[in-house]
């Protein structure tokens, strides 16, 4: 009984353990393990010849495996820089449309209403309605006018009704159109009558004329004054009524201020 037991074992040790590498190993290659699991070593085994899983020792953690990169779609990188180069193009052309239209808004811009834009207008706080020349600035009366206006009144009367509103109105248009001129409004009379009336009177009318400037169409009382010449300053031959009708007249007779302007 002894004898095949030996024999037995003797079998195994032959054909199914090999020696490799300090440990035992069957015919796979598998190394094998007592019942606790450790590997059977062979009698050339040293420290230097643990491997992985016996003896304590551990397999090194395995490198992590780079992530993929994506490869772009063929044709892709030229749809982009089109793409890119449309955006561009069009952010360009927003920039100088709104550029374009800040300088339109500019150019037509015209501050004090002369008509003349505030890129060209060198005098720009003139007055609304003045004659301006083209740098905008006020035109120069380079001569006195006198301007008659047809004002009827009663007899022995100073008031002043619609028609005669109308005729005011022309003077205070050219004192509005001409702002640097002054006026004087003169009453005169014909010869029928007492000199003193008539100059006393002369001068009530041309006084009513004044404020009527000043009151309804609104012009400066410091350019306004009033005179009374009575028969003073005929333009006509009392000695007819035609004559006499032409002598009883107002007149505005309308100077320039000043000599220039601010340039």
């Amino acid at each position: 009984m002894k004898m095949a037991i030996g024999m037995t074992l003797l079998a195994v040790s032959a054909s199914a353990l090999a020696q490799d590498n300090g440990y035992w190993k069957d015919s796979i290659g598998q190394v094998w393990r007592n019942s606790s699991g450790e590997c059977w070593r062979t009698a050339s085994w040293t420290p230097e010849k643990i491997i992985v899983g016996c003896d304590g020792k551990t397999a090194a953690a395995p490198a992590p495996t780079p992530a993929p990169v994506a490869a772009a779609p063929a044709g892709d990188g030229g749809a982009a820089a089109r793409a890119a180069a449309a955006a561009k193009a069009a952010a360009d052309k927003a920039a100088a449309d709104a550029a374009a239209a800040a300088a339109a808004l500019a150019a037509a811009k015209d501050t004090d209403g002369d008509g003349v834009p505030d890129t060209n207008d060198k005098c720009p706080d003139t007055k609304k309605g003045a004659k301006v020349d083209e740098n905008g600035c006020y035109i120069i009366l380079k001569e006195t006018v006198t301007q008659a206006i047809d004002v009827k009144f009663a007899s022995g009367s100073t008031k002043v009704d619609a028609a005669g509103d109308a005729e005011i109105q022309k003077l205070a248009e050219f004192m509005n159109q001409y702002p640097q001129t002054s006026l004087e409004v003169g009453g005169h009379t014909d010869n029928t009558g007492s000199a003193a009336v008539n100059r006393r009177l002369s001068k009530q009318r041309a006084e009513a004329v004044r404020q009527r400037l000043i009151d309804k169409f609104s012009i400066d009382a410091g350019r306004v004054t009033a005179a009374g010449y009575g028969p003073d300053k005929p333009v006509a031959d009392n000695g007819t009524q035609a004559g006499r009708d032409a002598n009883r007249r107002v007149e505005g007779v309308i100077k320039q201020t000043v000599e220039k302007i601010k340039q």
